[in-house]
């Protein structure tokens, strides 16, 4: 991994010299934001994941700053949102139900810290299923929704 970032840094550092030297201003300009953009890109990590289950489980800690996740199936965009994925012992955990997806791949993309897409997990069940609305300070006369 390490050779395909340094490898792909020197040639980009190429092209930019080359563009700088041409005189062309503008196009030394785009080739920037292009590189600053390959840059913010690389720091995305993703899993993939084949959906034989009816949720997803994701571990959540407040103590992670929020970073966004998306899934893609098929190349498309399915959904989008930020979360504040745990990198360590999460506080709790919140499910996505995926059973729509049943039977496809679904890649996962996060902004932030890979370690915590390794916690992420398919169940038939959600985390937690047997404290859900039996926790301490949960009203009693309110509808809450289960996690998050």
């Amino acid at each position: 991994m390490e050779f395909f970032k340094k490898k792909k840094t020197d040639n980009l550092v190429k092209m930019k010299t080359i563009m700088l030297k041409a005189g062309n201003r503008s196009k030394a300009v785009l080739l920037s934001i292009m590189f600053i953009s390959v840059f913010s890109l690389a720091s995305a990590q993703n899993i993939s994941i084949k959906i034989n289950k009816r949720f997803l489980n994701s571990p959540i800690s407040q103590k992670v700053d929020r970073k966004k996740m998306t899934f893609e199936v098929d190349g498309k965009p399915e959904r989008s949102f930020v979360i504040r994925l745990a990198n360590a012992e999460p506080e709790y955990w919140v499910f996505c139900d995926v059973t729509a997806l049943k039977g496809k791949t679904l890649k996962i993309n996060y902004e932030g810290d890979a370690s915590g897409l390794k916690k992420i997990y398919q169940a038939d069940e959600i985390n937690g299923q047997d404290s859900v609305y039996k926790e301490e300070n949960r009203p009693q006369f309110h509808f809450t929704t289960k996690r998050g």
